[in-house]
């Protein structure tokens, strides 16, 4: 009997976890989609133009995250929406500086990490993305991302 009461609790928060589309008419939707997407892309342009992080990651992610669910709510897709700079400079990068996108949980980690080979793995350090040339032990460039 406790597991069936365990369980209907645990179906109850799982399902109440998992919040349904907004009940608004698509003229609505389109405009909270659009003041939302304009808003991050203002974060964007001041992370990549002016250097400055004007909101935490978390609630970046949380906000990218409910565009792109609100998107698939009322158009059935999730548009690209990049969050690169355009490319302003003229210096080749030896390395792509890629990143991967975030992985929700360590599971979605592992599974990823299966499919690769010749992982390179290093700290993230918020905001800095940078390659350091060295020609016979001497550092003779270093370029950013924003200098490419």
């Amino acid at each position: 009997m406790q597991k069936g009461v365990w369980a209907l609790v645990l179906w109850m928060l799982v399902g109440y976890g998992q919040a349904a589309c907004p009940a608004w008419p698509q003229a609505k939707a389109e405009q909270e989609m659009e003041r939302l997407g304009q808003r991050i892309t203002e974060w964007n342009n001041a992370y990549w133009q002016q250097g400055s992080s004007t909101v935490s990651d978390e609630v970046y992610d949380q906000l990218a995250a409910r565009l792109a669910y609100w998107q698939r709510c009322f158009t059935g897709e999730t548009p690209a929406h990049s969050a690169l700079p355009p490319l302003r400079g003229d210096t080749r990068h030896p390395v792509a500086h890629t990143g991967v996108r975030k992985l929700a949980n360590q599971a979605d980690v592992a599974r990823w990490m299966r499919g690769q080979s010749g992982l390179w793995v290093q700290p993230k350090v918020d905001g800095v993305a940078i390659t350091l040339v060295y020609r016979q032990g001497r550092l003779t460039q270093a370029i950013s991302r924003v200098t490419a």
